[in-house]
């Protein structure tokens, strides 16, 4: 499975920035996807450090090394040989499901219907009921 090359370019196209506020901005996008970046502290010291402009080679390599991991995290999170995991929750109002691949969360969605509550003190305090949640697993 590949994402929509169309939706990764914009990764690959970033330029390096120019100034601390952009440099901030890209080193805490990179950090919050720091799960799917091996040995992501020590790529990304030199990028996390940096203080002067124009950025240093070892800045702007660690900058293209992190786009790089990061496409390529994108292009092999889900194994072909892995089971997946379908959990959902539901409710009288929504409904929530998340497709898993070996624990790790790979889509999630949620659908919430909102249905009216009648004036009536009795139906106002009343509890939505919960119902089972269930799991289901498949493989290929």
């Amino acid at each position: 499975m590949k994402p929509d090359p169309q939706r990764l370019q914009p990764l690959l196209d970033l330029p390096p920035q120019s100034i601390a506020k952009e440099l901030k901005r890209v080193s805490g996008m990179f950090s919050y996807y720091s799960k799917c970046i091996s040995n992501f502290s020590e790529k990304a010291s030199p990028l996390l450090h940096a203080s002067t402009f124009p950025l240093d080679d070892d800045t702007l390599n660690s900058f293209q090394i992190l786009k790089d991991d990061l496409a390529k995290a994108c292009l092999s999170a889900i194994g072909d040989d892995l089971l997946f995991e379908v959990e959902t929750d539901a409710s009288d109002f929504a409904l929530a499901a998340i497709l898993s691949q070996d624990g790790r969360p790979m889509a999630f969605t949620l659908s919430v219907a909102f249905r009216v509550i009648r004036s009536r003190s009795t139906e106002r305090n009343s509890k939505i009921p919960e119902l089972p949640r269930t799991s289901l697993r498949q493989g290929r």
